[in-house]
């Protein structure tokens, strides 16, 4: 008996641990669901309209497909991989200019991934995918991700239709400036800066044998949201 219950937990133990690789999504089996396919249900419905109209409107002036997906978790997968899988299942690398880009939100797990067909991998260089990415994921560390969405597709299409010297015939609502809070350290660098010619000249410059102290400010590129 204790052998048939060592033998019984043995294959319990074993069927839990293969469990989380039973369950791995079949990431080909989404459909899309028009040029904004949002399987996490975090863009409104006014925004995903807006976002169709525009998208639609790129492709008939520039022949170019957008597709804007979002998930709710990579399911500890590679977001790249992920990506991949749904760009070749939509077959948008089979359109005959091969000029079709997928920008994937994977809101769980904060991460996100741009990927381009040939057609545009002179227009959509890595170096323009990261500043278009610099352009929404604002928004996305927000959880606006309808305005994410947007900023992303504007981003695209507008340098898309620059390069083929076309114009989109739809526009998408112009997106937020920056709020006061992302301003603030901007504010206080100036705010400091005139201080310190404030009293430069109420107070003189300083005595030899101090070293006024080196540094800056500057901008630098963050690498999440």
């Amino acid at each position: 008996m204790n052998r048939r219950m060592r033998l019984a937990a043995a294959v319990w133990w074993c069927a839990l641990w293969c469990a989380p690789t039973a369950r791995a999504v079949d990431w080909a089996a989404f459909r899309p669901q028009g040029y904004v396919s949002d399987f996490a249900g975090v863009v409104d419905a006014g925004g995903k309209r807006q976002l169709d109209a525009y998208c639609a409107a790129v492709e008939q002036a520039t022949g170019a497909q957008i597709a804007l997906v979002t998930i709710a978790s990579l399911q500890r997968e590679p977001i790249e991989d992920v990506t991949h899988a749904i760009f070749r299942a939509w077959n948008l690398d089979q359109k005959p200019q091969k000029n079709a880009v997928i920008w994937l939100v994977a809101v769980e797990n904060r991460r996100d991934w741009m990927e381009a067909g040939p057609g545009l991998a002179t227009i959509l260089t890595s170096g323009e995918m990261a500043a278009i990415l610099r352009q929404a994921r604002p928004a996305l560390a927000r959880q606006q991700y309808a305005l994410a969405l947007m900023a992303a597709a504007d981003e695209m299409g507008s340098r898309i239709a620059a390069a083929q010297r076309k114009t989109i015939a739809v526009r998408l609502p112009r997106r937020e400036r920056r709020s006061l809070a992302e301003s603030i350290p901007w504010l206080l660098a100036a705010g400091a800066l005139l201080l310190f010619f404030w009293l430069f000249r109420v107070l003189g410059p300083p005595a030899r044998h101090i070293r006024p102290a080196g540094g800056g400010f500057g901008g630098g590129e963050t690498g999440g949201w």
